[in-house]
């Protein structure tokens, strides 16, 4: 960590501080609320607030890190009782009850938006209802991380098509290796294992206006063979299951994978600095999930985005500070203790490991499914319904397989249809 920090020192001596960050003086604290489980972010972060009170020492900072399961529950019971922190993590289509509040301040016309590198899908993923609330750092895609000194020793390639991944698993199996780490105690991956396939087939098709359609009860999951087609070919990867797939958390799927107990892990790109941080000589690749028609489309979203409270006295530090973090000096510490793609322009991101510039030369053209091409995202009791519903569907499938993928579309329908009655 002091080798990063003293690092970090050393950028910021090349670039410089802007000049809107040497002048004036502040103090107080800033509360902040995020979900980064990941160490090297906290570490990044911690860097990035050190260097801040080199040039502010009487700010102070209250970091809390809240698990994703419980954050968005935790965030509403804060601003229902006034205490709206003055750094929230999120996106902001995740929070249109709190930005209705007021509190979150509207960044659209700032002058960070225009200096960063940001496509129409960044802009959009950082935004609701055509404003923009949050500072996007960096984005993410998920896909397979696999174990390529496994893949070479067997003779394995990297599948083509759905067919060929599931026949990769069987000479996995059949060779004593388990092909699959998973980690469903967290209810983010039965979610994003649905969304490599539902996500990236509706938003390529133009059909971007589903989750709309499905929120307003104006259409059933059972009218997007997208859906069906999503489950069953979750339902074939999960046949390879570990006994400790429905316990393990982000931390213990690395160091299984990293010790080589299984040779693919299907996880999001944000893993990749504490995936590396076990090993820097892992040799691993990435690739996206392949479909049953061919190779599949990464699903990309801007990742880390911070919210800042308009209302409070702390708030307005955290705006000067958001407003650092977007610069190239501070998203550069950033990207280099996170290993992280950052979106802010003037950021080499030709040191990030290889694996991960195939997904930036993806976006780079244009070759993804963006999360922010979606008309309306899903939010609220929706988003902690649907993926307590589907760690259900996992556990279910790993243990009495009772539910197949008709009969589990009918629970979530009906469960769905709970919440659109109340709207």
């Amino acid at each position: 960590m002091k080798g990063k920090l003293l690092l970090a020192a050393l950028i910021l001596s090349l670039f410089g501080l802007p000049q809107v960050f040497a002048q004036g003086k502040l103090s107080g604290k800033v509360v902040i609320y995020h979900y980064m489980s990941q160490k090297v972010k906290n570490e990044g972060l911690a860097a990035l607030e050190n260097e801040f009170k080199k040039t502010y020492p009487d700010v102070t900072f209250e970091n809390n890190l809240v698990v994703q399961t419980n954050y968005f529950s935790t965030i509403r019971q804060l601003v229902a009782a006034g205490e709206t922190p003055d750094i929230i993590m999120g996106q902001p289509s995740q929070y249109p009850d709190i930005i209705a509040t007021g509190a979150i301040k509207d960044q659209t016309n700032e002058s960070f938006v225009k200096s960063a590198s940001l496509s129409k899908g960044d802009i959009n993923d950082s935004s609701y209802q055509g404003k923009m609330y949050a500072f996007p750092f960096d984005f993410k895609s998920y896909g397979i991380f696999y174990n390529k000194e496994i893949f070479k020793r067997l003779g394995l390639s990297v599948p083509k098509n759905h067919a060929e991944l599931i026949a990769v698993a069987e000479k996995l199996k059949a060779a004593g290796i388990d092909p699959f780490i998973r980690c469903y105690a967290d209810q983010v991956f039965p979610d994003i294992e649905v969304r490599a396939y539902f996500w990236a087939t509706l938003i390529k098709s133009g059909q971007t206006d589903a989750w709309k359609q499905l929120m307003a009860g104006k259409k059933k999951f059972a009218d997007y063979p997208e859906w069906t087609k999503a489950l069953e070919l979750w339902t074939q990867r999960m046949k390879f299951s570990r006994i400790d797939d429905m316990v393990n958390d982000q931390s213990k799927s690395y160091d299984l994978f990293v010790g080589a107990k299984g040779a693919m892990l299907y996880q999001g790109t944000w893993s990749a600095g504490d995936i590396m941080a076990r090993n820097p000589k892992f040799d691993i690749g990435f690739f996206a999930i392949p479909t049953d028609r061919g190779a599949g489309n990464f699903c990309l979203q801007v990742d880390d985005l911070y919210m800042v409270n308009g209302q409070s006295a702390g708030g307005k530090i955290a705006q000067k500070f958001m407003e650092f973090c977007m610069t190239p000096a501070a998203a550069t510490i950033w990207s280099k203790i996170t290993l992280q793609p950052s979106l802010v322009a003037g950021v080499d991101t030709k040191p990030l490991p290889a694996f991960l510039q195939d997904v930036i030369a993806a976006k780079e053209a244009n070759l993804v499914a963006h999360a922010g091409e979606w008309d309306a995202q899903i939010y609220g009791e929706f988003v902690t319904t649907y993926r307590m519903l589907l760690q259900e569907y996992a556990a279910d499938q790993l243990s009495t397989k009772k539910l197949t993928p008709a009969t589990f579309t009918d629970k979530m329908q009906k469960a769905w249809d709970a919440i659109v009655a109340t709207k």
